[in-house]
């Protein structure tokens, strides 16, 4: 693993220096305005390359004929789209991505600050594997970026005034989209029994769309998400009212069971929809498949330690009642070890809609 990361740092420092030695004519970008004079050298230079290449298309380039890049900029740079490739390429510095920026493809100024560019793909995906950065699930945060062919990671922290940066790493798309989010609705790593996948705050995912698409903060996309953590949350809810209601349980009185087996009819239906939901959202949901298998896997195991539980319930109820003397009815004991017998033999909550009637 050691030499892994040992490699791509060494290939990240082998690519930065071959940019920088990149040959940029002295005279395309000598003798800047005034205006431009506080153009830091590294934006300069990556605004040349891409002007020179006849990369960007938005502001296009490919048909510029111009002596210089003050030329170009003069023509086709707002201030905004200027001040935009300043502030993402100091962002991504700050992060260890700048070197990976080698040519634009687009920059644009809106709801979000952000360039579209050329890069080495391999690279910036090992950057990305940082517990600094978190994964966004695709099949939602896709359609909020025009469908094109890219993974969306978000970096956990936060760009001082301006917000956190957003990533789509391409897919298919062959370039890369980076731009600064200024509310960011992912806390850390880990969500969904994925440990690359974000784990959102609602309140934020709230603030996020309402900041992104004000005029309809409910879109389809947000509902989806409110579903799946709503989901995942019910999950948990689930596994610690089961573990506190059998803890609690009053084992030493028999009027506890009818009580305790309508708890356990309730939590057998709800679970029977839990994994109902859980399947269909992951078959139409990418990145949480492993949300989907842990999911499911957690609730089989819950169902056979509440199996187990119920078993050594209903076992402790015959004892006590044959200590006692007490079964109002004679086939009261008969019903509970049949139950019994069924509970610990298959395992499931699928118990008859007999009631012991204490």
């Amino acid at each position: 693993m050691r030499e892994t990361i040992f490699f791509f740092i060494l290939a990240a420092c082998c690519l930065a220096r071959a940019v920088l030695a990149a040959e940029v004519p002295a005279s395309f970008i000598a003798s800047p305005p005034a205006r431009y004079q506080a153009l830091d050298s590294a934006t300069r230079d990556l605004l040349a390359r891409s002007v020179l290449e006849k990369k960007l298309i938005v502001p296009d380039s490919r048909a510029f004929t111009g002596a210089t890049l003050w030329d170009f900029l003069d023509g086709s740079f707002t201030p905004a789209l200027l001040e935009t490739v300043v502030q993402l390429r100091k962002a991504a510095e700050d992060q260890r991505l700048a070197p990976y920026i080698v040519t634009l493809r687009e920059v644009y100024a809106g709801t979000s600050w952000g360039i579209k560019f050329y890069g080495p793909d391999a690279l910036i995906a090992s950057r990305l594997l940082g517990d600094d950065f978190c994964h966004d699930i695709d099949s939602i945060v896709r359609r909020e970026h025009g469908n094109t062919p890219h993974t969306w990671w978000r970096h956990l922290g936060t760009v001082a005034g301006l917000g956190s940066l957003h990533l789509g790493l391409s897919d298919g798309a062959g370039y890369h989209d980076l731009h600064i989010d200024t509310t960011n609705p992912a806390t850390r790593r880990g969500a969904f029994g994925d440990a690359s996948l974000c784990d959102y705050s609602m309140k934020k995912v709230l603030a996020h769309n309402m900041d992104i698409k004000s005029s309809n903060p409910f879109t389809s996309e947000l509902r989806q998400f409110l579903e799946l953590d709503v989901l995942g949350y019910f999950h948990w809810r689930l596994g610690s009212v089961l573990a506190q209601e059998l803890a609690s349980a009053p084992t030493s009185t028999h009027r506890a069971w009818p009580t305790l087996l309508s708890l356990v009819r309730a939590i057998g239906q709800k679970r029977a929809v839990l994994v109902e939901a859980a399947t269909k959202l992951a078959n139409q949901t990418d990145g949480i498949s492993r949300f989907r298998a842990e999911l499911d896997g957690d609730l089989e195991k819950e169902t056979t330690d509440i199996g187990i539980s119920l078993r050594l319930f209903i076992d402790h109820l015959i004892s006590d009642g044959d200590r006692v003397g007490y079964f109002p009815k004679t086939t009261d004991r008969a019903d509970l070890i049949v139950m019994s017998a069924k509970v610990e033999g298959d395992g499931t909550l699928s118990l008859s809609t007999h009631d012991v009637d204490w």
